[in-house]
């Protein structure tokens, strides 16, 4: 019977720990602060079309799948990429949900499902394009937050 009721302790021990440890969270409140001004940084130059803000939160050796046939290595090819996407088109995020969210040390890694909207400069019709991307960052001390995009890999929905 002792034994029975320290392994019902253990399990109940267990199952609320468990229940009750929030995997979402992250390392300290400084980390928190940090992540929050990183997405709304990248999230206004991303309106702005500032090219020079978003280039400050990627890591030099940062790697990109926008999509299958398209892998970007290195932070220059993914300035490149993105100083045309910005000269052709208006971007905002509508929408940014995070669906989970870790730091271990001196990484973190987020995937979020996000809507952007474009507005061609020129001619051409509005669009909307969603999808999901899990990111990794890694603590850098030359990025405004501490923190730099350093892997990233899209996804979009069936069919499209």
């Amino acid at each position: 019977m002792k034994y029975l009721t320290l392994a019902l302790l253990a399990l109940c021990s267990f199952v609320f720990f468990t229940c009750n440890t929030n995997k979402n969270s992250v390392s300290n409140e400084a980390d928190i602060e940090a992540f929050q001004k990183l997405r709304a940084d990248l999230s206004l130059a991303f309106r702005n079309g500032d090219v020079q803000t978003v280039t400050l939160y990627h890591h030099p050796n940062v790697v990109k799948a926008l999509s299958y046939d398209n892998l970007l290595v290195g932070r220059d090819a993914n300035i490149k990429n993105l100083k045309g996407a910005f000269e052709a088109y208006s971007l905002n995020f509508k929408e940014h949900q995070i669906e989970s969210f870790e730091i271990h040390g001196n990484t973190a890694t987020e995937i979020s499902s996000f809507t952007i909207e474009g507005t061609p400069r020129g001619d051409g019709k509005p669009f909307t394009f969603k999808g999901r991307s899990m990111v990794l960052y890694i603590r850098y001390s030359e990025s405004p937050a501490g923190w730099a995009l350093i892997r990233e890999m899209i996804q979009t929905p069936v069919g499209e």
